[in-house]
């Protein structure tokens, strides 16, 4: 295998093609930033607008030492990894939803084409335990399997001292007095993920008085937009507001005493919980969310809830205080520090086979 040695290095590095969909590239750049940062692997993304096809000529052009194929699985990429095979090293990072009864039939083929793409590949990163399950349910060898944690940039979303005075002052612009408790969505407006409920939920528990002291701040857009204002506009304690870019986040999320994304159709992981984890705030999941079972421990750093029974989100919330809010947003912090792009990059480095190092 030929390594391409970099200008001004004094080690080698291994150039690793990563092929992805456009809306993944997002969440892998700070992966790959880790990967770049330490100078063994030399990430070049190319970039789909869909599914993560890219022609093998590329590939081959690039003369990458080894291949990362991130996202679902699509016929396409089969193609380019049956042609790679064999070439140089297979690493695929897949990225199913947890199986639920709305998509049996499109379950059923991600599934299939995951297993013939397994056919070709030399190691899987599993992004949490869910992941792994799936792989060994469908008969993947377990020595294929690498744990290679979904991570975020957790120092940008731990933010700074001024991080913390920016967040006293959007709760101060939106009216939400100190003995009061923000309950924050951020993200696409999307009936998939279950918005409308959670804010219809939410008015249930406003009118049932025991909402008082909480707030709801939605931030995004989308196809619900409309149907979300319309159910706002009943209760002056829900604030819609414009999702922020990346650099005021942060601070948005320290804003908030509680984080919620409450998917009722399966959901690959869920990027939100790991910034607000990092921002020491405690998270309420569905048990939709990919990063339930790996992130949430029920009482500690958040609740993770039965999608199918919304009545109940809110039943571990009603009279708790914003001081075990705090205690419990330490908890998740400390929870997340092991869920960093450090881990990531060390999964890649063992995935890759050392003959190839």
């Amino acid at each position: 295998m030929v390594f391409q040695e970099r200008r001004g290095a004094r080690r080698m590095s291994l150039r690793l093609a990563v092929a992805c969909a456009r809306q993944e590239a997002e969440k892998l750049s700070p992966l790959l930033r880790e990967l770049e940062r330490r100078g063994t692997v030399r990430p070049i993304v190319f970039e789909r607008e869909r599914h993560a096809f890219f022609p093998a000529e590329a590939l081959e052009r690039a003369q990458a030492d080894a291949l990362l194929a991130v996202g679902p699985s699509a016929p396409g990429r089969l193609a380019a990894l049956r042609r790679s095979h064999g070439r140089i090293p297979i690493l695929l990072r897949p990225a199913a939803p947890p199986h639920d009864g709305s998509r049996i039939l499109s379950s059923l083929r991600d599934d299939f084409l995951f297993r013939l793409e397994c056919r070709y590949a030399d190691a899987v990163l599993c992004a949490g335990s869910n992941d792994r399950k799936r792989c060994l349910r469908l008969g993947i060898a377990e020595r294929k399997l690498h744990d290679a944690p979904f991570a975020v940039d957790n120092a940008h979303f731990a933010g700074s001292p001024h991080c913390w005075e920016a967040a006293g002052t959007r709760r101060a612009r939106l009216g939400i007095a100190e003995d009061e408790k923000l309950l924050l969505y951020a993200g696409k407006f999307d009936f998939r993920k279950g918005v409308h409920i959670l804010l219809e939920q939410f008015l249930f528990l406003r009118r049932s008085g025991n909402g008082g002291k909480w707030h709801f701040a939605l931030a995004g857009s989308g196809e619900c937009e409309e149907t979300l204002r319309q159910m706002a506009a009943e209760d002056s304690h829900i604030h819609l507001l414009p999702l922020p870019g990346a650099q005021e986040l942060p601070s948005l999320l320290r804003a908030a005493d509680l984080c919620a994304l409450t998917p009722r159709t399966g959901l690959p992981w869920g990027a939100l919980i790991n910034g607000a984890m990092a921002a020491q705030r405690p998270v309420l999941v569905t048990e939709k969310a990919g990063c339930a079972p790996d992130l949430v421990e029920p009482g500690a750093t958040g609740w993770s809830v039965d999608s199918a029974h919304p009545e109940l989100w809110f039943d571990y919330v009603k009279g708790i205080s914003r001081e075990r809010l705090a205690a419990m947003g330490e908890a998740a912090g400390r929870k997340i520090r092991n869920w960093t792009p450090a881990a990531f990059a060390d999964a890649v480095e063992r995935a890759i086979p050392r003959k190839n190092r």
